[in-house]
């Protein structure tokens, strides 16, 4: 009798204890959920940059000097661009704006007229829409203010996540795959494509867009578009998405330039993007991830969409990146129980 109800409270024993596992898990989230970006992104730096840290500690011979070496490294490369970047974007949309409602679109509302008949009053719609603009971005600028603490503590986190990472990377990740109930060589291969699938969403879609956003600023500027940094900055953005790309900016730009008879800089800047800036990316993307991992364009555009309204800006990042991982996971599954039932 004794040795029954053992047992019964054994079984007991056994799901209280889920429960608490459970309970635990779901504590947690919500300890970490506000920091998941800062993690997630401490996770990709450390990915990046762990090639440097191997260099660094091949010659220092100690991980804590090479893990906080090549966390400085790392700080340094991205607050000061982004200082420099800020501080241009800043300037270029305080001009922006003070311009914008100056341009005379006389000639591009003459023509639509001509089309929809009736007297289209462009200019006083672009005074309309700077104005709700200026509106958002005021209203968008006292947001980032007032969230600066909490960004600032977000950047500790991902960059004392990053020391560790570096330091204790290998044992962690072993410790991860030797968790996963998988075959050895389907390990192996899961872990390999990993690497080739954070490689193809950071260089063939991140970078790439990057130097498409960078090339296509130089454009602007040289053909004299108002506010190259922050057109640059848009054109970078839309290069990361399927089905839009850098276009969007350079095409207006140049027919707007060409609308107001500006014909050397608008037809300079419409063969310059589209013999340049649009082509770019065929030649640099191959280059950069070879025969690697290749993303398919509805994970990157569902990503992108997804990873925007759950992380912010960098989900564009973030939101590939996980959708393709989970493809990897579920394919390396399905591969490891076809084997078994073979």
């Amino acid at each position: 009798m004794a040795k029954k109800r053992l047992s019964y409270y054994g079984k007991d024993s056994k799901y209280i204890l889920w429960v608490i596992f459970l309970g635990l898990v779901v504590l947690a989230f919500f300890l970490v959920r506000q920091y998941i970006t800062a993690l997630i992104g401490a996770v990709i730096l450390t990915f990046l940059f762990y090639p440097v840290y191997k260099f660094i500690n091949k010659y220092l011979k100690n991980k804590t000097i090479s893990s906080i070496l090549t966390t400085i490294l790392i700080l340094l490369i991205m607050i000061v661009p982004l200082i420099l970047t800020f501080n241009s974007l800043l300037n270029e949309s305080v001009k922006f704006f003070y311009n914008a409602p100056q341009i005379n679109l006389g000639l591009i509302a003459d023509k639509l007229s001509k089309y929809v008949g009736g007297t289209i009053d462009v200019n006083a719609y672009l005074k309309d829409l700077m104005n709700r603009l200026s509106v958002y971005v005021i209203q968008k600028t006292s947001d980032f203010l007032f969230s600066i603490p909490t960004l600032i503590l977000g950047l500790f986190i991902m960059f004392f996540t990053m020391f560790y990472l570096f330091k204790e990377g290998d044992e962690i990740s072993n410790k991860i795959l030797n968790a996963l109930s998988l075959k050895e060589h389907h390990k192996i291969k899961l872990y390999k494509n990993f690497g080739d699938t954070i490689y193809a969403v950071l260089y063939g879609v991140v970078l790439t867009a990057i130097v498409q956003g960078a090339i296509g600023t130089i454009g602007l500027w040289y053909f004299k578009v108002s506010s190259p940094i922050t057109w640059g900055i848009v054109m970078t953005l839309l290069s990361m998405i399927p089905f839009l790309g850098a276009y969007f900016v350079w095409l207006p730009a140049a027919i707007i330039k060409i609308s107001s008879g500006d014909f050397y800089n608008g037809f300079g800047l419409f063969l310059y993007g589209l013999l340049i800036v649009s082509t770019i990316d065929n030649i640099i993307r191959p280059k950069l991830i070879g025969r690697r991992a290749h993303i398919h364009p509805i994970l990157v555009l569902i990503g992108i969409i997804g990873g925007l309204q759950v992380f912010g800006l960098i989900g564009m990042v973030i939101g590939p990146l996980i959708l393709s991982i989970l493809i990897l996971f579920i394919e390396t599954y399905l591969s490891e129980k076809n084997e078994v039932k073979g």
